[in-house]
């Protein structure tokens, strides 16, 4: 075995144990889907708020993971003499063999599986935030009919809110 193949070994086995970090931040992140689509139901704002909090640090941590499996691609590619873009999963499966052959087609499998949960639990939670909101505006429009500007109170003051407008600030 040249120093070479063992690096590229090294590289194989580093990016598997990134690929299951991927695929349990998938978990995480559907579990997290699964808990705001009960909060939004229950109306259970101060979980609401923690909740949103740990998502955005679920963000953050999945921000440097993909960095990570970027950086660890690139490597790859430029030892299999491909131009990054063109190395995906099973095109570096086809180059490798025996068990870690297996196990990256397994981790593709099980990534792209929790990918797909988690992406079925987002479109749910969206309808279940879209209705809720569809309600609140149809409460609001019942109890300020044809009404000009509303006065509401949010965390900095009052807030002006005209029927026919969306509920949410959508600004950063």
């Amino acid at each position: 075995m040249t120093p070479q193949a063992a690096g590229f070994e090294t590289m194989v086995d580093d990016l598997l144990a990134l690929l299951q970090t991927e695929a349990d931040m998938l978990s995480l992140r559907r579990e997290q889907m699964c808990e705001l689509y009960d909060t939004i139901l229950a109306n259970n704002d101060a979980r609401m708020e923690s909740l949103l909090a740990e998502m955005a640090s679920a963000q953050q941590d999945q921000t440097k993971l993909d960095e990570q499996l970027d950086t660890i691609r690139g490597v790859l590619a430029r030892l299999l003499e491909l131009p990054t873009a063109a190395l995906k999963l099973g095109v570096l499966a086809e180059r490798l063999s025996g068990d870690r052959r297996r196990r990256l087609r397994e981790m593709h499998g099980v990534i792209v599986d929790r990918a797909e949960q988690l992406k079925i639990q987002h479109l749910n939670t969206a309808l279940v935030l879209g209705e809720a909101a569809r309600l609140n505006r149809m409460l609001l429009d019942g109890l300020f009919p044809k009404a000009g500007e509303v006065r509401t109170y949010g965390t900095d003051g009052k807030q002006g809110w005209r029927s026919a407008t969306g509920l949410v600030d959508a600004e950063m």
